[in-house]
């Protein structure tokens, strides 16, 4: 195991943090404040739509032929609730854009497929 011989006081590190982290101005601060007031209606906005769509598919208040083929009633009803989260916060697909690309490069891995990024993800329907 290496070390460093030279280890920086501890003035000399607090002096770095507190330069490298400096406080947030108020519009950065009313803006996080308003994020965190925000996610928790959404996405219980999301969830009351899902469960909108799905029990009346489930006791079979709407025609079934308003499903797409391929597709059960959980999820259009997922879907829906999909739909309202990120119309009401583009942030979401933000997040979850590397998120599936992580899990698929982790499944692929599992079953003995490398993956490199992105790109190959979606050149990999076509193959």
């Amino acid at each position: 195991m290496l070390s460093c011989a030279w280890k920086a006081p501890r003035v000399l590190t607090g002096f770095l943090a507190s330069t490298a982290n400096p406080s947030h101005s108020s519009p950065f601060g009313y803006a996080r404040h308003g994020r965190r007031n925000r996610i928790k209606p959404i996405v219980l906005t999301a969830f009351i739509t899902w469960l909108g769509w799905l029990i009346p598919g489930v006791i079979g208040i709407y025609p079934k032929h308003w499903i797409p083929k391929g597709m059960d009633k959980f999820e259009l009803a997922l879907q829906f609730g999909i739909s309202v989260l990120v119309a009401a916060c583009p942030c979401a697909l933000g997040l979850a854009t590397p998120t599936a690309v992580m899990v698929a490069t982790r499944k692929g891995a599992s079953l003995g497929v490398l993956i490199k990024g992105g790109n190959a993800l979606e050149k990999a329907h076509k193959v």
